[in-house]
């Protein structure tokens, strides 16, 4: 089976029990990044089952990019931005709930 960079993909070890998307390759070395589970991991290559299931688009959209990136910019890098992004919603979330 061809494992390629942005495959979803479990892990026979841990029966299967994670969706992880894919992020680098490197020889036999499959770098990971947990899809609804925030985790990354390594694997052999040969450890891994690419799955049919395929994450909501909104996991997807957490999910780096094409070009590496996750975010634009002005969000921050990465996680980093991600998480201040997410915290910013939710302030504004509970302040528009308790008006």
């Amino acid at each position: 089976m061809n494992i390629e960079k942005g495959d979803f993909v479990t892990r026979k070890s841990h029966n299967n029990d994670i969706i992880f998307k894919v992020i680098s390759i490197s020889e036999d070395i499959v770098y990971l990044k947990g899809v609804y589970d925030r985790l990354y991991a390594d694997s052999d290559i040969f450890d891994l089952v690419k799955t049919d299931e395929k994450p909501d688009d909104f996991f997807i959209e957490l999910d780096i990019n094409n070009d590496g990136t996750s975010y634009p910019e002005e969000y921050g890098d990465n996680d980093i931005g991600r998480m201040r992004t997410q915290r910013e919603f939710i302030s504004e979330t509970i302040k528009q709930t308790l008006q």
